[in-house]
């Protein structure tokens, strides 16, 4: 009997609870309260239920439920798109940081970088705690990402010279995208090749030009505020005798190990001064700017390992650190920060173009 009262109910469109809901409220407004038990205890047998539900859905005005004014539950809406659940493995905020660009990392470096040298720019310079502040920004752990933040600058640079832009293009459409992409990963030499390229590479010797100008300008400032120091009790117990007047300091007497170091490679290398770029430095800016063009992105001629200017910067990272580790006066400070802080790494970048150039 249950089972055909489930059938019943089904084919009536009406849930059991809501069957044995008539079903009780036919016994309460049927029955009589004097005659039996009180209200609360009136309890019925599930045959009796099942009967009551069944006349009460044969009878001769079955309820429907819109009939019975019986309100109908809305399915609950879905969402456009199911909520994903996050990983619960703590790598996951790490792998999602890492998808950083590279390009932006190197970006990042020489941005913070390049702001150092504009707030170093400002500084008054009056007191150590002045010289102290400059250091502390321009002092840098990363030369690699340093280097390539450069290259990146000079590249932009190079990329946006119309005249090389329109020769990338051009070549470009003569031997296709993949054949130019594959020449210029393969053969350094290459981009010297393309239409345009002495335009893109004057640009960028100005550009390089005008930040050796402006560096070694800044360095100059901490050199003159060494030898400033000197003359207070408190910048040097005992002045170099003579510094004043000819302005060589004592740590110049000895040329540095990345001066040595540089002064062989230049020796050995085949590319003189009177050339008008540095292959090894001026083809990968040009290279990088091609690519820039081609692809809307340098990402591809990003350095896989060190490179020379990567070198460089570390030298001059390591001299800044032995200076002032051996520094013991205020205007010691100032000489290791204007030396190896500015005009060493300005030294670096300037590797692109020859002294002649750099002197024009």
């Amino acid at each position: 009997m249950a089972l055909n009262f489930r059938n019943t109910v089904r084919l009536a469109g009406l849930s059991v609870s809501t069957a044995l809901l008539i079903a009780g409220c036919t016994v309460i407004e049927g029955g009589n309260a004097s005659e039996g038990t009180s209200k609360d205890k009136v309890e019925l047998s599930a045959a009796q239920a099942v009967t009551l539900a069944n006349q009460a859905i044969a009878s001769a005005h079955p309820l429907t439920v819109s009939s019975s004014g019986i309100p109908i539950p809305l399915p609950a809406p879905r969402r456009a798109s199911p909520v994903q659940v996050a990983s619960i493995d703590p790598s996951a905020g790490v792998s999602a940081l890492s998808s950083r660009s590279p390009l932006q990392d190197f970006a990042g470096v020489y941005g913070s970088f390049g702001s150092a040298i504009a707030a170093a720019g400002a500084n008054k310079l009056r007191t150590p705690s002045d010289v102290r502040r400059a250091l502390a920004a321009l002092t840098f752990d990363k030369p690699n990402a340093l280097a390539e933040g450069w290259y990146v600058k000079q590249a932009m640079i190079a990329a946006g010279d119309p005249v090389f832009a329109q020769g990338v293009r051009t070549e470009v459409r003569a031997r296709n995208k993949t054949a130019v992409l594959e020449a210029l990963s393969t053969d350094e030499n290459f981009v010297m090749q393309l239409p345009g390229v002495s335009s893109a590479s004057a640009a960028v010797a100005v550009s390089i030009r005008n930040e050796h100008q402006h560096i070694q300008g800044l360095a100059d400032r901490f050199i003159d505020t060494a030898y400033r120091f000197q003359k207070q009790k408190w910048g040097m117990s005992t002045p170099v005798p003579g510094m004043a007047e000819t302005k060589t300091a004592a740590l110049d007497e000895e040329p540095s190990l990345a001066d040595k170091a540089r002064a062989l490679a230049a020796s050995l290398s085949p590319v003189s001064t009177a050339q008008a770029y540095s292959p090894s430095v001026m083809n990968r800016i040009l290279t990088l700017g091609a690519y820039q063009v081609i692809e809307g992105s340098m990402e591809k001629g990003l350095a896989k390992s060190q490179t020379s200017t990567g070198r460089c910067l570390n030298w001059a990272r390591l001299n800044l650190a032995q200076c002032i580790a051996a520094a013991h006066f205020p205007s010691e400070e100032a000489y290791c920060t204007g030396k190896h802080a500015i005009a060493e790494v300005g030294s670096c970048w300037a590797e692109a173009l020859p002294p002649s150039t750099l002197a024009n």
